[in-house]
């Protein structure tokens, strides 16, 4: 399924990773900066950037994004970074954790998903969580 954010036109991949080291420098984060650049990038500019980033600065961005944000801020803007095959992994984990299955958001999640789209989910979650998903 396409997403509903398209892609940027004047992307600079570089000048976004900028952005971003100078949103989180210093005391205090530019949350403003931190939507400007995420909010308005395609998931695949997204996924550019955190490559970019890693090779820019040596760093993670997911790591340095969990040292800056919090709450739900922090949740949005990793699960922006992820790819749909790793998101939805990492909600499937989220739901069969703890004591008790949350199954409609199993259901919820599988249903929409095509033979490949399973496929890349149980890939995406073997790699991630060294567990097969059945």
């Amino acid at each position: 399924m396409p997403g509903t954010v398209t892609a940027a036109p004047d992307f600079n991949v570089d000048k976004d990773c900028e952005d971003l080291k100078r949103a989180m420098k210093g005391l205090g984060t530019d949350e403003a900066k931190i939507i400007s650049v995420l909010g308005h990038r395609s998931r695949a500019q997204r996924i550019e950037i955190t490559q970019r980033f890693k090779t820019m600065f040596g760093k993670d961005l997911m790591a340095e994004l969990k040292s800056e944000l919090s709450a739900n801020f922090l949740r949005l803007s990793l699960a922006l970074l992820l790819s749909i095959p790793q998101f939805l992994a990492k909600e499937l984990k989220r739901a069969m954790k703890g004591g008790g299955t949350d199954e409609r958001a199993l259901v919820e999640i599988l249903v929409g998903l095509d033979n490949k789209g399973i496929h890349d989910v149980k890939r995406c979650f073997k790699t991630t969580y060294e567990a097969e998903l059945e």
